[in-house]
């Protein structure tokens, strides 16, 4: 990833929520006392609440494809309540997966979301040949939530997902994405000072 993308903390104004945060955020609000998910908690409270170094408001973005991802039987409306609950009244704005992404997906993306490459994909991320298609379907939509971010030119994407969300943002599009865990920031009780790509990238 070039230095370029790598914005420091103060710097992230338009930041994207990959779904696994937002799962997150929904644990902490039902009385989750688990350390990641603390952790999450603690990283978004912090941006919500803290402004640029530029002295302007942080906007969270959050995918339609997401609120797909959300397997409940509420509705897109009571699922963006939720969303905004746990966001404590943070600005956010949610994105749709619409012409530009599309177009941008088959262009860019093109031999990465070809059938043989998502089953490939799939394979390596441990589905089963007859969970294929649901592997294909998972990783297409970590596709659709990346090439949004980067068509919209946010700053950074927050994600959970190691494995197969990350590796997509930073091999295939080249994105700025941050993996919300403990050992990669430099914090303190209530500060965030550093992300650590260094040791990110060295793993």
């Amino acid at each position: 990833m070039p230095v370029s993308k790598q914005k420091p903390i103060h710097e992230w104004e338009s930041i994207l929520l990959d779904t696994g945060i937002i799962l997150a955020l929904f644990k902490k609000h039902a009385g989750s006392d688990d350390e990641g998910i603390n952790f999450v908690n603690k990283l978004i409270k912090f941006l919500s609440e803290t402004q640029t170094g530029k002295q302007t408001k942080r906007i969270f973005y959050i995918s339609t494809v997401t609120l797909g991802e959300i397997l409940t039987n509420e509705q897109d409306n009571d699922k963006i309540r939720r969303i905004l609950r746990v966001l404590n009244g943070s600005d956010v704005e949610f994105l749709s997966y619409d012409i530009q992404p599309a177009l941008a997906m088959n262009g860019k993306l093109k031999k990465y979301i070809t059938r043989e490459h998502l089953h490939q994909k799939a394979q390596e991320l441990g589905f089963k040949t007859n969970d294929f298609g649901m592997g294909r379907q998972w990783i297409y939509a970590d596709y659709m939530i990346a090439i949004t971010a980067e068509v919209m030119n946010l700053d950074v994407i927050l994600t959970l997902d190691k494995k197969t969300f990350y590796p997509i943002c930073r091999d295939d599009l080249n994105i700025n994405c941050i993996l919300v865990y403990s050992e990669f920031f430099e914090h303190s009780e209530s500060s965030f000072l550093n992300y650590k790509y260094e040791k990110v990238d060295s793993q």
